[in-house]
């Protein structure tokens, strides 16, 4: 959503054309890439930015186009996002992030390429069940 919003908005103000293409599918595409750890979105915006880069030294296209787009793209989507939404999710959250690595690391062993994605999901789930329901079966199993 708000990599939708950036780019129609910076289409909106860019003067000599537009500078993305198709907004929504590139912010589509970039959500998408946010599932990838370490790189992430960068492996979508950094060759589109290229792509616009190239083009701006081609043709007529003005050089601030890609400039705006990678400024635009690196600030308001990429490191916004990750100084601020996810340490006040993870925060909240109750899990530590060391054991959120631990489980991308043991993930990937115990499940190869799919526990890259699993292996996290695992350990949220553990978490959350041994602060929330398995007091709860200690407590009925010793009767009170």
């Amino acid at each position: 959503m708000t990599a939708a919003t950036t780019y129609i908005g910076l289409n909106y103000l860019a003067s000599g054309g537009t500078v993305v293409a198709t907004p929504v599918l590139l912010s589509l595409i970039i959500g998408i890439g946010t599932l990838i750890p370490a790189v992430g979105m960068k492996i979508v915006y950094v060759p589109y930015g290229l792509v616009l880069l190239g083009l701006a030294a081609t043709t007529s296209t003005p050089f601030w186009h890609p400039i705006a787009f990678f400024v635009l793209t690196f600030v308001v989507i990429d490191t916004i996002p990750d100084f601020f939404a996810r340490s006040y999710l993870s925060a909240r959250s109750g899990v530590h992030m060391g054991l959120v690595l631990l489980g991308y690391f043991l993930g990937t062993l115990a499940f190869g390429w799919y526990g890259l994605f699993l292996g996290p999901i695992v350990v949220v789930l553990a978490v959350h069940f041994a602060h929330m329901i398995f007091p709860t079966l200690g407590s009925d199993i010793r009767g009170e």
